[in-house]
């Protein structure tokens, strides 16, 4: 799909695109095309640091829009260990994720569920003082 070419392309570069075809069941937190043009940073992170920015996009379970709803307010876990995402829901009931992406569908792939995004989560990663 034309909407998702650059994550596709950084799924491709850092190795996970073959990790979501192999066996599990995941969620794919998707941020389009136009989340990752918002993004500045990523251009000078390294190929490391843009797969764990992916992984923290990925839940190894299978999350449904309704699932998430009876989730918020809580954490989910993702492939960063020990960083989890916050779920939550908006004014309009919409689930949020961590306090402002919005999630927009449920699109079934063959081993879970990709979740359309409109941003691109960063991890909470605490920098040495």
């Amino acid at each position: 799909d034309d909407e998702f070419f650059k994550l596709c392309s950084y799924l491709e570069l850092t190795g996970l695109y073959e990790t979501l075809n192999s066996d599990g069941t995941y969620t794919l937190f998707a941020p389009n095309d136009a989340a990752f043009e918002q993004l500045t940073i990523l251009p000078g992170l390294s190929d490391e640091e843009i797969r764990g920015v992916l992984m923290y996009h990925v839940a190894p379970n299978v999350l449904t829009y309704k699932d998430l709803m009876s989730i918020a307010p809580g954490d989910i876990e993702t492939m960063v260990p020990g960083i989890p995402i916050g779920v939550s829901t908006g004014f309009d009931d919409e689930v949020l994720l961590n306090g402002n992406t919005k999630i927009t569908s449920d699109i079934q792939a063959s081993n879970g569920i990709i979740q359309v995004i409109d941003q691109v989560l960063i991890p909470p990663i605490d920098t040495p003082t």
